[in-house]
């Protein structure tokens, strides 16, 4: 007897859409289905658009309903999220839904360790949010650097990714303490040479969570993490060395930065944690290993 064969979809909802209503993706799951093969989907984005606008509510909606038909029709579905955080999922059955967390889109170079101490104590930002929410990042990112700055001396930024490159928008001026160095994108080399030399990142695009490859580059180079909570922050992020504050709480990510700069034992505390998850449950031989093994399984 013939064994059926896989088709995986990966699912981002602009990916299917142009607009954000990706019901083109029932027609390709239902056409890989009624061949003969069977369907799995990988969402990426399993809590949809967010944003409280009427046209955002009703992009969230129409996501979340195509995601309950696509249950229907797939053997399988991986989530990037725990299926308890995931609206759409609901009170039943799991058994047909595996949590699998994403990797580092970026390489570790092997040279990640304790940074040295006898320089300027410095930052990474990886991305920024590209459009008007970016002003507010980049405000955001120097406002706490200055706090910073204020208690340890001089700090420097290096940023780089999606929404860095000077042309997109500029930093706002913080004092001379800051030192500021605003790549853009770069190559994975470079990327990993400036993961590996920070002390620590700052995340703000949005909330912390097992979906954000750019978090992740962080754990998989050992540097303590300081960002926001939020709807998607959970286990096993949470195992990560992680420092969350309420979005907007600008004190607390100063406060959490100048600890990671003054404490050393801390700091080592959560580069260490940093490292341990990402072996643990973020490194892709672990990923793609619960990938196969649960295809490998499904019913």
């Amino acid at each position: 007897m013939r064994v059926p064969c896989w088709v995986v979809v990966q699912v981002t909802h602009l990916a299917w859409s142009r607009h954000g209503f990706p019901f083109g993706l029932l027609m390709v799951a239902l056409a890989a289905r009624f061949s003969g093969a069977r369907v799995a989907a990988i969402i990426h984005d399993p809590l949809g658009f967010p944003g409280d606008r009427l046209i955002l509510r009703v992009k969230r909606a129409s996501q979340h309903l195509t995601l309950r038909f696509m249950r229907q029709v797939t053997s399988h579905m991986f989530v990037t999220l725990p299926p308890a955080q995931i609206p759409w999922i609901g009170n039943g059955r799991n058994g047909d839904i595996t949590f699998l967390p994403v990797g580092s889109n970026i390489p570790v170079n092997g040279k990640n360790g304790a940074a040295p101490t006898d320089r300027r104590f410095t930052v990474v930002v990886f991305g920024v949010t590209e459009g008007s929410c970016g002003i507010t990042e980049r405000r955001t990112v120097t406002t706490t650097l200055e706090r910073v700055a204020e208690v340890v001396g001089p700090v420097v930024l290096w940023a780089f990714g999606r929404g860095t490159d000077p042309t997109q928008g500029a930093w706002s001026h913080p004092s001379r303490e800051v030192e500021i160095h605003s790549l853009g994108i770069v190559d994975e080399p470079t990327a990993s040479n400036v993961l590996a030399e920070a002390d620590a990142m700052l995340f703000l695009r949005g909330s912390i969570s097992s979906r954000r490859t750019s978090a992740i580059a962080g754990l998989a180079h050992g540097l303590p993490v300081v960002g926001y909570r939020g709807l998607e922050t959970g286990w096993p992020v949470t195992e990560a060395g992680v420092v969350l504050v309420d979005p907007g709480d600008v004190d607390g990510l100063a406060a959490a930065l100048v600890r990671v700069a003054t404490d050393p034992s801390h700091r080592n505390d959560l580069r260490a944690r940093s490292s341990d998850a990402y072996l643990r449950y973020f490194a892709w031989d672990v990923i793609a290993r619960a990938f196969l093994e649960t295809l490998a399984s499904a019913r």
